[in-house]
């Protein structure tokens, strides 16, 4: 009877430990989710237009890479951006003539860099830059 006793009670302590584990995993899971909608970038992946043969790569690290023809030349453009999510924004920055391939320009705080501002709009694996001065579109599906 003793015995079963000491049994019970070692199932009782490994059978927390295991609730008390499984709970803590379960949090930082669900915590890590949280914090990455939350605070992460939305636009973050790789993006095809394929009516417009332009590919865009969006990192993290407010780097952004646009490949496709340009002026009848295949390049690929390594470019800045700043995004502002509660406005819905993107700004690129680049070279002046580079950023006059999207038909607007202006000074950036880049110094003598062009930049040029996209309304962005996001549905599911969906992207539609909008430029809210000219009303152009590229719409992208994420790769």
């Amino acid at each position: 009877m003793e015995m079963k006793q000491r049994d019970e009670k070692k199932r009782s302590i490994l059978w927390r430990i295991v609730t008390i584990g499984s709970t803590l995993i379960i949090i930082l899971v669900l915590g890590f989710f949280i914090t990455d909608s939350v605070f992460g970038n939305p636009l973050e992946g790789e993006w095809i237009a394929e009516e417009k043969g332009y590919y865009l790569e969006i990192d993290d690290e407010n780097e952004l890479t646009v490949e496709g023809t340009f002026n009848g030349k295949f390049q690929e453009i390594d470019l800045f951006y700043t995004m502002d999510k509660a406005a819905k924004t993107i700004t690129i920055h680049g070279d002046a003539e580079i950023t006059a391939l999207w038909t607007t320009e202006e000074t950036s705080e880049y110094g003598d860099a062009g930049s040029v501002t996209f309304e962005y709009n996001l549905e599911r694996k969906t992207l539609v830059l909008i430029d809210p001065e000219y009303g152009n579109q590229f719409t992208f599906t994420r790769k």
